[in-house]
This record gives C-alpha cells, structure tokens and sequence, in this order.
C-alpha cells in the first residue's frame, strides 16, 4: 500500500511539473507570435527574414540549393526587394576557380537599410 501511494505522490508531481512545462511552452509560443506581429508591422519583414539579415555577410558563399531547400530563397528575395540586401550571383570563386562543384553560389549583404536594423538590434 505505502508504495502505492509513493507511486501515486510520483506521477502527481510529475503531472503538476507537465503542466507547468507546458503552460511556459504556451507563453512562449504567444510570446513568439507577438513578436513576429510587431516585426512584420514595423519592419514589413518576418522574424526568420530578420535572422537571415543578421546573417547577411559579403564574404560567405552560400550554396542556393540549400537555399532554396530550407526556405531561405524566397525570404532573401523578399529581403531584396524591400531594399534591406543585395544578392550578388558570382561566377567565380574568390580565387578565379569556376568550378564550384556543380552549385551554383550566393552572396548577400546587408544594404545601408539593412545595416541600421542590424545596428539598431545589436545595440539592445
């Protein structure tokens, strides 16, 4: 009987710290949508975008087809169009070598628009 009850107090505690995990979880969530409200109000551009913007560095070639895979592509390009990157498309590698095996290579950075939402991030 005693551990019965030792059993029954266990899943109890257990149950009440699910329930408190998952009550955080949701303020989280709510939280995460509120954010991405005020980003797209504000800015006109998604949390992700802004992640991607962050990013943005003239000096890393990106692969497009991993681009285009995880989504990135299209928000890149929304991102040049609304004037906070430019994507450039080398035919070359920095040192002259053209076979960048089969893949073709991406670049961005960010513009002077760009920059000051960087900047303004990055000094909160």
């Amino acid at each position: 009987m005693r551990a019965f009850l030792v059993i029954l107090v266990a899943l109890s505690l257990s149950q009440n710290a699910w329930s408190a995990e998952r009550n955080a979880n949701l303020q989280l969530a709510a939280h995460a949508r509120a954010l991405e409200s005020q980003s797209q109000a504000t800015l006109g551009i998604s949390l992700r975008q802004i992640s991607l913007l962050l990013q943005a560095d003239p000096h890393v070639f990106n692969r497009k087809e991993t681009l285009e895979q995880d989504g990135s592509w299209p928000l890149l390009k929304d991102l040049e169009a609304k004037g906070f990157v430019e994507i450039h498309e080398p035919h070359t590698l920095p040192d002259g070598d053209t076979n960048m095996l089969g893949a073709s290579v991406v670049q961005y950075r960010a513009t002077t628009k760009g920059l000051a939402v960087v900047t303004a991030i990055n000094t909160k």
